[in-house]
């Protein structure tokens, strides 16, 4: 695939640097030969030559610029000579000076120019380095994290304050409601007719309150599995605040402290019918403050 700086790339060896100024020559002859005879009545008509200057000196630097001054200055004595028969073609004129004149100028902006694309692609160079260097530790940071998460069955989270209230949870949390994150993706909903029946009303009413509030919060909740079992998920949150000042997010961190309660039978039957009954545990877990429904 082209690149989309390929005008940009400038001739690398040396016979290709100065070859490159003396096809510019060449073409810009012929280019403003033609434009006199079928044209151009006007015998000094120097765009051209002018053009093929300032081309060289973008493409091909200083050297090569210098040798096609030269050679547009014998061009164009040249078609003087050869059209108009004046002056004898080794005489300098008033306006050869200017036609001098603004060649080194054209000369000089494209070496300018040459030299500040070069900076610019060697700036641009540096930032690809740096971001690739700051990608791959970010790729190791992630990873790291990942691993810690896992080991401790910890697992950040966050959710969005748009109306569609975008849950984001990262696989190591699947696990606590017991579905499998290849095949699972747990939104608000589904992680809220998950949440036992007992504490799906209070963890809800205190979600929207803290989410009214724009509070920082701490929260514990029962999760009923798909096999009855329940575990308990543990969440702390805070929100995340645009430039204005108005809360747009919530994250967080959740985890399952089932295996550090003091040891309920219950928890451990796997029997869904007595796990869901509404009064099969009236007082249920500690009270909780946090975002709406059974988010983490």
């Amino acid at each position: 695939m082209r690149s989309p700086e390929w005008y940009l790339a400038a001739p690398r060896t040396l016979a290709q640097r100065y070859g490159f100024a003396l096809l510019a020559c060449a073409v810009a002859g012929a280019l403003t030969y033609v434009a006199l005879l079928l044209f151009i009545r006007d015998p000094h008509a120097i765009a051209a030559l002018l053009a093929a200057i300032i081309l060289t000196s973008w493409y091909a630097g200083t050297g090569p610029a210098a040798l096609a001054v030269v050679l547009c200055m014998v061009v164009d004595r040249a078609l003087a000579l050869l059209l108009h028969r004046g002056e004898p073609w080794w005489i300098l004129s008033f306006r050869d000076g200017w036609f001098v004149a603004f060649a080194l100028a054209a000369a000089w902006f494209g070496a300018v120019r040459r030299r500040f694309v070069g900076e610019l692609r060697a700036a641009r160079g540096r930032l690809e380095d740096e971001v690739a260097a700051r990608t791959g530790e970010l790729s190791r940071i992630t990873m790291y994290l990942e691993q810690a998460q896992e080991l401790t069955q910890v697992g950040s989270w966050a959710m969005s304050l748009d109306p569609a209230r975008t849950l984001y949870l990262p696989a190591g949390l699947h696990h606590i409601p017991g579905v499998n994150p290849a095949t699972t993706q747990l939104d608000l909903d589904a992680l809220d007719a998950r949440t036992h029946p007992a504490d799906r009303e209070r963890s809800r009413a205190a979600g929207e309150a803290a989410i009214a509030k724009a509070e920082p919060f701490e929260r514990e909740f029962r999760i009923v599995r798909p096999d009855g079992s329940v575990r308990y998920l543990r969440s702390v949150g805070r929100p995340r605040f645009d430039a204005a000042g108005g809360a747009v997010e919530y994250g967080g961190a959740g985890l399952d402290p089932t295996e550090r309660r003091p040891a309920n039978p219950a928890l451990r039957t796997g029997c869904r019918a007595a796990l869901c009954r509404q009064d099969s545990s009236p007082q249920g877990p500690p009270a909780s403050h946090g975002p709406g429904r059974g988010t983490g």
